[in-house]
């Protein structure tokens, strides 16, 4: 896998996002960029389900990416595991999340480099 991203994303800054549901409860959402050694985590109110918190996270990434100065002109993907998450954001019909998934969409948008969205 890591050759095919390495393929398709030559050039391209990583960054890893994963959100959670915890035994107790908590919710939580996170960021990873190696090249850049920052991690992030949020912890979101327990009523978020987990494909919410997975969506936040994506959310949270593009924002990160956007306000961050080392990532302004850069070309980013956003790597997920949650197939659930990135299928909303193709097919955003689905009203439970449809806010969240336009955010997304149109931070996306915002953009000057292009940006990614991979599982």
């Amino acid at each position: 896998m890591q050759e095919d991203l390495n393929a398709r994303y030559s050039g391209f800054t990583e960054i890893f996002t994963d959100g959670s549901k915890q035994a107790s409860g908590s919710t939580e959402a996170a960021l990873f960029v190696p090249t850049l050694a920052q991690a992030v985590g949020w912890k979101l109110k327990a009523a978020h389900s987990v494909l919410g918190a997975k969506l936040f996270g994506i959310h949270l990434n593009l924002t990160f990416a956007n306000k961050y100065p080392a990532l302004h002109k850069k070309y980013i993907v956003i790597l997920s595991k949650s197939q659930s998450a990135l299928y909303l954001l193709k097919n955003i019909w689905n009203p439970n999340y449809r806010h969240i998934v336009y955010n997304i969409q149109k931070l996306g948008s915002q953009r000057r480099q292009v940006s990614k969205v991979c599982s």
